[in-house]
């Protein structure tokens, strides 16, 4: 019966994709608890984290995101997968309880949203990421494809409080339910926002906790020291990841306490969240390998470094995607500078149309107009040899941070 349906599928496809070219609109039906996921950053992360949590609920899930896609915690695809097409394969398996879907810039301009809807829509952020491909040229005009997710929510939207132009989709909100999430508890819109019976999401610091409230009343709440992937609260991102699984995972009918245990239990690790702040033992250094895109995220990496007790140096290996603006590239290095001893820039394996070592030159630029010297500066021949360069001069008692989406590149050279 697989063949069969794998055959109907295929067949949906073909029509959806003539009905698009024909200006019309043909739609999966999605009848799963289901969650779709957008946003600049934090969406592979976020999705693993509400994956984890309804798995501790009992349920096999599929997960699609730019890792690949995932079935009961089992790889069935590698590389991007963060798209509605990808996301319906999943589906072909009947064992399939729940799903859990990334839905990049990408995907949402070439195939918009293939479904009839989701249980859950969350809208993570909204930053420079990918402007200037695919005729988007403007955070305005990003959040305008990314709020395709807000509207899909049948239930419950999810969107960014702290972000304005997240914020601004509340009015194109379907579900009956919202949620708003901060970073800060008394965030004036998230306030008033329950204070009119609403579902907020928020961190408080005071308290030391992150907790999901409605209308006044606590839903859960688990202190950030217990929340493994916020490594105590250094690394604040993650806790805003986790304020978004929690409201995402209740959204879907999950118990409140078997989120709170949920997510004292999900640690970013290469089985859990492979190549998202993963930290590796057994070597004479501190090893931290992840990917990050843009400034802000690379900003939040730096602070995390700057912040972790290191008896040695702080050594740092940084790429970029070779099909962002100069400016953009440079952003990513500049932000920084003065937190590491040493820096290694290189390219990326997929060079996406620029010349080698153009884009690890526009890195080391960034550094050096931010003031680092050209001392502590190297500009690796490629990405194998960055790695290599970065192991190599890593000393017992330093700290390692290789900024790469190719994180497994690292053991398969026997670095690791």
């Amino acid at each position: 019966m697989y063949w069969l349906r794998k055959r109907f599928l295929k067949y949906r496809w073909r029509r959806i994709e003539a009905a698009w070219r024909r200006g019309e609109r043909l739609t999966l039906p999605l009848k799963i608890p289901s969650a779709f996921i957008t946003g600049s950053v934090g969406k592979t992360t976020t999705c693993r984290m509400v994956e984890h949590i309804l798995a501790s609920s009992g349920l096999r899930v599929a997960v699609s995101t730019t890792q690949g896609a995932f079935v009961g915690g089992e790889r069935r695809r590698i590389g991007d997968s963060s798209s509605c097409r990808f996301a319906s394969r999943l589906l072909l398996d009947r064992g399939v309880q729940a799903g859990v879907f990334e839905l990049a810039r990408g995907g949402l301009l070439r195939e918009g949203i293939a479904f009839d809807g989701c249980d859950v829509g969350a809208v993570l952020n909204v930053f420079d990421n990918h402007l200037g491909l695919g005729g988007i040229e403007t955070r305005e005009q990003m959040a305008g494809v990314k709020a395709q997710v807000a509207r899909a929510a049948r239930r419950l939207a999810v969107l960014n409080a702290d972000d304005p132009l997240c914020l601004a989709m509340r009015g194109q909100v379907r579900a009956p339910e919202l949620c708003l999430v901060s970073m800060t508890a008394d965030m004036p819109e998230l306030l008033t926002h329950m204070g009119a019976g609403g579902v907020g999401a928020c961190f408080d610091a005071a308290r030391g906790e992150a907790r999901v409230v409605r209308g006044g009343e606590p839903v859960c709440s688990v202190p950030v020291a217990e929340i493994p992937a916020a490594l105590g609260g250094l690394f604040p991102p993650a806790i805003g990841n986790m304020l978004f699984a929690m409201a995402i995972a209740w959204g879907m009918g999950v118990d409140p306490r078997t989120i709170e245990a949920a997510i004292r239990t999900f640690a970013s690790n290469e089985r859990s969240n492979p190549g998202r702040m993963n930290f590796y033992e057994g070597l004479p250094f501190r090893l931290l390998m992840t990917s990050c895109d843009g400034q802000e995220a690379m900003r939040e990496l730096a602070l995390l470094a700057g912040r972790i007790d290191v008896p040695g140096r702080r050594l740092l290996l940084v790429y970029a995607m070779g099909d962002r603006p100069d400016a953009y590239i440079r952003g990513m290095s500049s932000v920084c500078a003065g937190v590491f001893d040493e820096y290694i820039c290189t390219d990326a394996p997929l060079l996406r149309g620029r010349e080698p070592l153009e884009t690890a030159g526009l890195l080391a630029q960034g550094l050096l107009e931010a003031g680092v010297g050209e001392e502590r500066i190297t500009v690796a021949t490629d990405h194998d040899a960055a790695l290599r360069a970065a192991f190599a001069r890593a000393r017992e008692g330093d700290l390692l941070v290789v900024q790469s989406f190719y994180s497994e590149r690292a053991r398969e050279l026997g670095l690791i």
